[in-house]
This record gives structure tokens, C-alpha cells and sequence, in this order.
């Protein structure tokens, strides 16, 4: 049997607390604290590692804190280049069969399939 594993450090994890309890409240404060000033953390004297963090990136098979999908969704903009990069595996993935097709073709498959998809709340 093959158990995937993740190194430590590597996601920070919560409790998905019921919606509308102070519980889940905390959780959505910290949140909507730590996003907003993560820039500051991405900046020197702090650690270079910091530059590496995708706040955007995805975790497969594990459900993103709703207050947190809810602070990209509003926040995002223009899709990062790494979320972006999530959502086209995801894509492929789905689309196995067309590897072999044409990648521009392919990308612009992806876009309005990306367009498409409903945001988790």
C-alpha cells in the first residue's frame, strides 16, 4: 500500500470549524491577518524561504478553509502564474486523452475550461 506523506513545515493546516462559530471566526481573523500582511514576510531581513510560498497553491485531495479560498477569490486579480500552473495539472488530468494534441490549442482548451470551474466558498 503507498501512503503519501508531506514534509513538515510544508502546510498549514486547521480544523474546518463550522461555519458562523467563534471557532471558525478565529480561524478567518488569522487568516484575513496573515494574507494581507504576507508580502511583509516576503521581503528582507526575512528568511529567503518565505519567497517560495504560494499562498494560492493547491493541496490535492485536501479542501482549502473557506475563509482562506474566500480572501484569494476576492484578493486574486490576474491568476498567479504557480495557481495557474495548479489548475492546468488539474486540467491535463481531466483531459488525458488530448496529450498528444496541439499545447497552444490545448492552453486555450484550459483557459475557458479555468473560466468555467465554480470557486469553492
Amino acid at each position: 500500500m503507498t501512503v503519501g506523506t508531506l514534509a513538515v513545515g510544508t502546510v498549514l493546516g486547521a480544523y474546518n470549524w463550522p461555519l458562523k462559530t467563534e471557532r471558525y471566526n478565529r480561524i478567518a481573523r488569522f487568516v484575513d491577518a496573515f494574507f494581507s500582511k504576507f508580502e511583509e514576510f516576503q521581503k528582507p531581513p526575512r528568511h529567503a524561504k518565505w519567497r517560495e510560498v504560494n499562498l494560492a497553491a493547491g493541496l490535492a485531495n485536501w479542501k482549502r478553509f473557506p475563509a482562506a479560498q474566500e480572501w484569494l477569490d476576492t484578493h486574486r486579480g490576474p491568476a498567479t502564474a504557480a495557481a495557474t500552473r495548479d489548475d492546468f495539472e488539474r486540467f491535463l488530468n481531466e483531459r488525458r486523452s488530448a496529450a498528444n494534441t496541439d499545447r497552444t490549442h490545448l492552453f486555450q482548451e484550459f483557459l475557458k475550461w479555468q473560466g468555467a470551474q465554480p470557486r469553492t466558498q
